[in-house]
Formats: C-alpha cells, sequence, structure tokens
C-alpha cells in the first residue's frame, strides 16, 4: 500500500517535469521530483551534507 502511494507520487511528479516549484526550505527554484525524493532542493541537501559530514582535504 505505501509503495503503491509513493510509486503514484514519483510518476506524478516526473510527469510534472518541465514545471518548477518553490523549495520549502529555501525558496529557490526546484523540481516537483526533488520534493518528492528528497523534501527541497540540492542546494539545501548540499548545504546539509557539508554541516553534516564536512569535507575533508
Amino acid at each position: 500500500m505505501i509503495h503503491e502511494e509513493r510509486s503514484r507520487q514519483v510518476a506524478e511528479a516526473r510527469t510534472r517535469s518541465a514545471e518548477t516549484v518553490d523549495c520549502p526550505e529555501c525558496g529557490g527554484p526546484t523540481t516537483p521530483l526533488a520534493l518528492v525524493a528528497w523534501g527541497n532542493c540540492r542546494a539545501c541537501r548540499t548545504a546539509h551534507s557539508r554541516v553534516t559530514d564536512p569535507l575533508r582535504w
């Protein structure tokens, strides 16, 4: 049941891939698929990952 609902949400988001929507965290433009899959835009995901796991040179 949960898998079917999730599959439907992802399929719907893919059909709207040409649209842009606002990221709930930063307000920047992103795709509907990114919001369904991750909940935010790529920039917010990258910023979050840098906070939790900083780059080591």
